[in-house]
């Protein structure tokens, strides 16, 4: 028998949509760009905190190369910008209120 992870699929809404400008918009702030976009065929943990508390979530993490394999390596700089990046966001989005209480 072949086990699946729940699957999770995300309807635009306007929680969604303020949560990844918010994040955006921090990063350029600390970076002068707009964050990378990635489309990943990967399972995230992100599908548990939409389908399990209502709450969007969204995966940003350092640059890295064989992730999950014996020689998995992270570029030091990239987690230092991702810090930055982070700290604005928290700053800013949860000072503005963030999410309201039970929207997804």
């Amino acid at each position: 028998m072949t086990r699946r992870a729940p699957r999770c699929i995300i309807g635009i809404k306007i929680s969604v949509l303020s949560l990844l400008r918010a994040h955006a918009n921090s990063h350029a702030a600390a970076h002068g760009d707009q964050p990378r976009r990635v489309v990943l065929g990967a399972t995230m943990d992100a599908r548990y905190y939409l389908n399990q508390f209502s709450r969007p979530a969204l995966a940003y993490g350092p640059v890295a190369r064989n992730i999950h394999a014996a020689d998995e390596a992270v570029e030091l700089a990239s987690i230092e910008r991702g810090a930055r990046t982070l700290a604005r966001f928290m700053a800013v989005y949860y000072a503005g209120g963030g999410l309201p209480r039970g929207s997804g």
